[in-house]
């Protein structure tokens, strides 16, 4: 229950941030090219590990009634296969932002007390 529970909600979360950062980004193609990208990899991601998660094993039943014939993929090999494209994206939302910051036009002091500030937040 929490691989379907767990990844569609990251996803929305995920998706929300990319989101935002459109809007903050508006019609920067350094901004907008890697969102929409990552909007699409994260829907794709979300759908396919939600599909695999709830088809998990053949028949559906045996994952809640059990069975010795039931046939189920490897959990730990999918967890860490969501895990890991997971943390990807999160790296890859985290280094949007860079882009807008780096082309402010404040001083370097203020630039990287903003930039530090951020990173505190992708602690």
């Amino acid at each position: 229950m929490m691989g379907l529970c767990a990844n569609p909600t990251l996803g929305i979360v995920k998706a929300s941030a990319l989101l935002f950062l459109l809007r903050l980004g508006g019609i920067k193609r350094r901004v907008l090219v890697p969102c929409r990208v990552l909007i699409a990899f994260n829907l794709a991601h979300m759908i396919t590990f939600f599909t695999v998660f709830l088809f998990q094993c053949w028949p559906i039943e045996s994952r809640w009634m059990g069975g010795a014939s039931a046939k189920c993929l490897r959990v730990d090999v999918l967890s860490l296969t969501m895990a890991s494209l997971s943390i990807v994206t999160d790296m890859l939302t985290l280094a949007i932002p860079f882009v807008l910051f780096l082309h402010l036009r404040v001083s370097k002091r203020t630039r990287n007390a903003l930039l530090a500030v951020f990173l505190l937040g992708g602690m």
